[in-house]
Parts: structure tokens; C-alpha cells; sequence
């Protein structure tokens, strides 16, 4: 008996350590696409997605020499913070290779967008995948 109980107890232990996870709820939105100005990028709405982590990519030109982007969010409304949720500035190995690939995280907001704070040259494409955790 005592055999058994142990053996179910095992056979137990390992069902749940072998239960597949979930995996993380994501989606990838185009925040700015072929922007010569600096300002705000069009708002997309993200409510009801708990989406909290943004890994994004920027893309730019061979004539920029200055990039610094602001990722701002709300929960409600048409105002957005002017500290935003996380700021980047491109140096000059990423402007060199027309690429630059930056996160913020820690805040869920229904309304996501870009403020493009600095900018001489082109941004092509800002592209970021928000995810859940």
C-alpha cells in the first residue's frame, strides 16, 4: 500500500511538472513609418491586450545623425505623460547601422504611441511587440 501511495504521489508530481506553460500573449504594431518631423506618432489602441513589456525596433536612414524616441501610453483619454514610459537615443553604432533595438516594461496601457523627440534624418520604421509579461 505505502508502494502505491508513493508511486501515485510520483506519477502526480510528474503530471504537473510536465504541464505545458502558456505562452505569453504578444501583438507588434508600426508606431511610425517614414517620419521626417519630430512630434507624436498616431495613438493605437492595445485595451483589453494586458500588454506590459515593449520590445521595439527602429529603423532609420543613412543621413541620420540624431534619433531619440519617447514610447508614451495611457489608460484613458487623448493626453499622454511627457515623461511617456521609456525614452531612447540612438548612438552612433546604431546610426552607423541604420538599426537600433530598445525595450521599456512595467506599465499596461490601452493606448500606445511614439513622440519622436530629436530627429535629423529619416526614421523609416519603429516597430514594437508588446507582451504580456
Amino acid at each position: 500500500m505505502k508502494i502505491l501511495k508513493s508511486a501515485l504521489g510520483v506519477a502526480i508530481l510528474i503530471g504537473i511538472v510536465s504541464l505545458p506553460l502558456p505562452c505569453p500573449a504578444s501583438a507588434d504594431y508600426i508606431l511610425l513609418d517614414n517620419v521626417t518631423t519630430t512630434g507624436p506618432g498616431p495613438v493605437k489602441n492595445v485595451t483589453h491586450q494586458g500588454l506590459i513589456t515593449w520590445s521595439c525596433d527602429v529603423d532609420v536612414d543613412n543621413t541620420s545623425t540624431v534619433v531619440k524616441i519617447r514610447i508614451e501610453g495611457n489608460v484613458y483619454g487623448n493626453k499622454f505623460s511627457p515623461k511617456g514610459l521609456g525614452e531612447y537615443t540612438m548612438d552612433a553604432a546604431e546610426l552607423a547601422a541604420g538599426k537600433a533595438s530598445f525595450s521599456v516594461a512595467g506599465l499596461a496601457v490601452n493606448n500606445i504611441r511614439a513622440y519622436v523627440v530629436e530627429l535629423t534624418g529619416t526614421i523609416e520604421s519603429l516597430v514594437c511587440l508588446g507582451v504580456d509579461r
